[in-house]
């Protein structure tokens, strides 16, 4: 993927490196509050917010035009959007961080 203007590697890779953590948080991950200092709700309420400020946006504008209602390489990642810790939207999610 290709992406135009102020998007450099650094910043696709930290914005995927984000999404990432997102994904694996709102899935579920086990963490050990004594090791990160934040217990897992709180990991949880700031993958929620990283998602909804930067993935989303990020997504809505480069990949929805292609992977939204007639998605390609069967990765629909607007249907992804409205339950992005859904299990139904999991492997969407996989399949787009797996390509980026």
């Amino acid at each position: 993927m290709h992406l135009p203007g102020p998007f450099s590697f650094f910043s696709t890779s930290a914005l995927v490196t984000a999404f990432g953590f997102a994904l694996i948080s709102s899935h579920g991950a086990e963490t050990d509050g004594a090791e990160s200092g934040m217990d897992e709700a709180a990991l949880q309420a700031d993958a929620k917010k990283t998602f909804k400020e930067k993935v989303e946006p990020f997504v809505e504008t480069y990949c929805i035009k292609c992977h939204g209602p007639r998605p390609k390489g069967d990765v629909n990642l607007k249907s992804a959007l409205r339950s992005p810790g859904s299990p139904a939207s999991y492997l969407h999610w996989q399949k787009a961080v797996a390509n980026v």
